[in-house]
């Protein structure tokens, strides 16, 4: 069993990995033809296997009006639920 840490290296890693980058480019080209509320709520089961809170879905249509999907998504895969083995 590993156990638990979370080191800003790799998040940072994460964020800036080529990778990581183009994965999310795909999933966001796969979902892209909903609507933002809808979009959040299929990448947080794709990614992450869940679905979002009322809190996390808010925050996720809050961000989509600043950012590209691709880089919700690349948020979603640098999340701790997708990265750390439990």
């Amino acid at each position: 069993r590993r156990s638990e840490s979370i080191l800003p290296q790799q998040a940072l890693a994460l964020s800036n990995s080529r990778l990581a980058s183009q994965a999310a480019e795909k999933i966001a080209a796969r979902i892209a033809a909903r609507d933002d509320a809808e979009f959040a709520r299929a990448a947080f089961e794709l990614v992450l296997c869940q679905m979002p809170t009322a809190d996390e879905l808010a925050a996720c249509v809050a961000a989509l009006k600043e950012m590209r999907r691709s880089a919700l998504v690349l948020a979603l895969l640098n999340h701790n639920d997708f990265i750390t083995i439990r």
